[in-house]
């Protein structure tokens, strides 16, 4: 997120930036909340309903998200040795599989020597999902950098924009809709550029009017898992 996402939710809520000494996306109990550390007696704040994953920041990235983030198409460091990234993967009842844990992602021999070494000394618990098939993939992740990021950066080298060149363009099978989602997408992206615009967004996200908004989001999200459970027993 851009740097100003963390004073313009502290003066939405009405409070002064000198008046806290940490600002937490996750803090509390796994798997956080943005929230204010005063340096006085006052309890940490919460500054948005629900939690890290399912709270107003899943939407704080259509309005904050950085310019060079959205020309980015690797969503996993596919040049590293060892990728970590949050285990957000459920099973077929909604819940999180393996709650305060991390995935790994083993690319080559070194990073394998490095897991294996961390694990004999006793530095790292692992449980091998290789062949688990929830963690083959990551749908909205792929779709995000694999085919909406590639046709923006097309979009905007054809308007004449300087952008990053990779070995790879738009995928030859990308669809229209594909193209709506990435141009609704980069047009809140530009509204988010105009401080009255993403201030009035980021007061209603972080209100109890939004309430019904998140509630709604986990009802659909338990809706699916609950459809795949009984697609699975039958």
């Amino acid at each position: 997120m851009e740097p100003n996402l963390t004073t313009e939710m502290l003066a939405m809520r009405g409070i002064n930036k000198d008046e806290i000494s940490n600002f937490q996306f996750r803090g509390g109990e796994w798997p956080g909340q943005m929230r204010a550390v005063f340096k006085d007696d006052r309890p940490p704040r919460p500054l948005h309903y629900s939690n890290y994953k399912d709270g107003a920041y899943n939407y704080f990235t259509s309005l904050y998200m950085p310019e060079r983030c959205q020309t980015c198409l690797d969503g996993s460091n596919e040049f590293s040795d060892l990728s970590a990234s949050d285990a957000w993967t459920r099973n077929e009842d909604g819940e999180y599989k393996f709650k305060e844990h991390s995935r790994l992602l083993i690319r080559t021999q070194a990073g394998l020597a490095l897991v294996e070494s961390a694990v004999d000394n006793g530095d790292l618990v692992l449980t091998d999902v290789t062949q688990d098939p929830s963690y083959s993939t990551h749908k909205m992740q792929t779709k995000r950098k694999g085919s909406l990021a590639p046709i923006r950066i097309d979009r905007w080298k054809r308007a004449g924009r300087n952008v990053p060149q990779y070995d790879r363009g738009v995928p030859n099978d990308v669809t229209t809709q594909e193209r709506i989602t990435e141009f609704l997408g980069s047009s809140m992206l530009r509204a988010g550029k105009f401080k009255p615009f993403r201030m009035a967004v980021m007061g209603y996200l972080t209100s109890k009017y939004a309430i019904p908004l998140i509630k709604f989001r986990l009802w659909r999200k338990k809706r699916k898992y609950a459809r795949r459970k009984t697609a699975s027993q039958k």
